[in-house]
């Protein structure tokens, strides 16, 4: 994967444009000698970064009732198609992903409410990507490149015990420091130490040289100590994104091809999946996803991404030298899943006396591992079992059986049972004289 091109740093013009209307038309200049001894560099960080820092209100119950679970932190806006850097832990409560997700920018710069999608994460190192879409280019906070100094000042903005937009300061404390989290499981390492004060609610915000870029990502404090907070190290982060919170693989929403991402043509189209019902065919070269152009990896992948399940997606090739323009729908991951690892679409079905639900084949890639042992559309999935697993597992959700097939991986083999209704009678009978079961082992593609 190619390098992270990180956001440029913001020029003079929008960083004024920023600024609350009693700064923003002031020459720095001509100050009075009183407010430019004030202006210290702290102050000039937080002009620069504030309008970047955001707070991030979630609910794991998806309404704001006295049952559900409000979740409030921090995050910072690495990317001007508004993408948002913040921990796992603050977007994921009880690592449940929350249902709804409201983002807030300082009152000063932008009072509008946006409603955030997580687009990417990662458990394991407490980060995740969050998505807002608004009519108008995000600023945007630079990622610094240089290693942290011991004794060097560093700043911290965020949602600080539910009050926004909260500025401490101090210095760079210890580096390299491990750290469990209790209760959590996770471990981690090298993390930077500061005293700049970090409270509840500072999780997944900026942590910030004296020039204004991103040092790290606050992420935990001492509670039985004074002053001590701790970061993941912007190297980190980057490595994540590149490694992992960027990779399209990651994306939520299904699309049904492969894309090589140096000359962004399509390598890869899955019979029977969207691209393929859209009429992409290999060889496409992709122009622009959504009216955005396609200009290289880090464009590609943002807006890959982006794109939410369930929604038609408008994507311009070029065939043979001539343009055109195709809308396909998005599926979700667990239809993805599916239709990448089986060849197959799934639709409920209610059989039997007592209405029991079952996953019935709506469609076969007739060159796909189900279609290759002979399943037809309109097959009823009674079982499947994992080469490595003991029992059968029966299915009454698609993703049920999609977080199953996640576990397993290309070249892996599972026995399956159908029914099939040969005498189209609308029963599945299975006795002694007659049986419309069916099974075999199939290849996971």
């Amino acid at each position: 994967m190619t390098s992270i091109r990180h956001p440029l740093a913001f020029s003079l013009p929008l960083l004024l444009a920023a600024l609350p209307s009693g700064a923003s038309g002031q020459d720095l200049g001509s100050e009075r000698p009183s407010i430019a001894l004030r202006r210290t560099p702290v102050v000039e960080v937080v002009e620069r970064a504030r309008p970047a820092v955001v707070s991030i209100d979630c609910n794991v119950g998806g309404t704001w009732s006295a049952f559900a679970t409000p979740v409030s932190g921090t995050g910072a806006v690495l990317f001007e198609q508004g993408i948002i850097v913040t921990n796992y832990h603050v977007i994921a409560p009880n690592n449940r992903i929350a249902e709804r997700i409201e983002v807030r920018f300082d009152a000063s710069d932008d009072d509008r409410v946006y409603l955030g999608r997580v687009i990417s994460s990662l458990r394991q190192e407490d980060l995740a990507l969050v998505k807002i879409d608004g009519d108008h280019p995000f600023p945007t906070i630079e990622m610094s490149d240089d290693a942290p100094i011991l004794g060097e000042t560093v700043v911290a903005i965020g949602n600080a015990v539910g009050l926004s937009h909260t500025v401490s300061s101090g210095i760079i404390s210890g580096l390299h420091r491990n750290l469990s989290m209790p209760g959590s499981g996770l471990h981690f390492k090298s993390l930077i130490q500061t005293d700049a004060a970090i409270n509840e609610g500072n999780s997944g915000g900026p942590l910030l040289d004296i020039t204004g870029k991103l040092v790290g990502i606050n992420t935990a404090v001492t509670r039985n100590a004074e002053n001590i907070g701790y970061a993941i190290p912007v190297a980190r982060v980057k490595s994540v994104l590149e490694e992992h919170l960027l990779d399209p693989s990651q994306a939520r929403s299904y699309l049904g091809m492969e894309l090589d991402e140096s000359s962004f043509r399509i390598t890869k189209v899955l019979p029977g999946g969207p691209a393929d019902l859209a009429g992409l065919a290999v060889g496409d070269r992709v122009l622009s996803i959504s009216g955005q152009a396609v200009t290289d990896g880090e464009a590609y992948r943002l807006m890959r991404l982006s794109i939410t399940p369930g929604i038609e997606v408008k994507i311009e090739v070029e065939r043979d030298g001539a343009r055109r323009e195709v809308s396909l729908p998005a599926w979700n991951l667990f239809a993805g899943t599916i239709h990448r690892t089986l060849g197959v679409t799934v639709q409920p079905v209610f059989l039997g006396r007592w209405r029991e639900r079952y996953l019935q084949l709506a469609s076969v890639d007739p060159e796909g591992p189900a279609g290759r042992i002979g399943l037809q559309p309109g097959d009823v999935l009674a079982a499947m079992k994992p080469a490595r697993s003991r029992f059968p597992a029966r299915f009454e959700r698609a993703e049920d059986l999609a977080f199953l097939l996640a576990t397993l991986k290309s070249g892996d083999q599972v026995d399956i049972e159908v029914f099939r209704d040969d005498d189209g009678d609308g029963v599945f009978e299975r006795n002694a004289e007659v049986s419309e079961l069916y099974s075999g082992t199939l290849e996971i593609r």
